[in-house]
């Protein structure tokens, strides 16, 4: 079994000459990228939310569940989990389908701006809370579909 060889920064740079730019920006280019970053997440969260709403907005568990979005409270969209019906008609996951997107990702302002195999996805869930999530794909004890 190999062992992980641990280096500095110095010795990664002297192995990777090709890769220097990363340790060579400046910090106006680090900033740069940290709001391209800071702009991917929140358009990626708007587009989780749109996905929420077409979903219904409430967590659909009906095996008893007593979570916040059951009695109307509106909970953080990274509290929902969207649960496949049939897992062998599931062809992605929706939140990684949402993070693969390409730039057409800031054009998506409302739940018509979605792309059809996302819609077509989403037609195959149901909107879980988290714990209902849980409950249902892992919990042994649980009534399982």
């Amino acid at each position: 079994m190999a062992t992980l060889r641990r280096t500095t920064t110095d010795q990664w740079k002297k192995e990777h000459p090709d890769k220097q730019h990363q340790y060579n920006r400046t910090p106006k280019q680090k900033e740069n990228l940290l709001k391209q970053k800071k702009r991917r997440q929140d358009a990626e969260r708007r587009i989780k939310k749109l996905c929420i709403g077409y979903l219904g907005s409430r967590c659909q568990y009906t095996g008893g569940c007593a979570c916040p979005t059951r009695a109307g409270f509106d909970i953080c969209t990274a509290s929902y989990a969207f649960h496949h019906r049939k897992r062998a008609s599931k062809k992605f996951q929706i939140t990684a389908y949402i993070k693969d997107m390409n730039k057409s990702i800031f054009e998506i302002d409302a739940i018509e701006d979605l792309p059809a195999a996302l819609v077509r996805e989403l037609n195959k869930c149901d909107l879980l809370c988290q714990n209902c999530h849980h409950r249902l794909e892992y919990c042994d004890t649980c009534h399982r579909k």
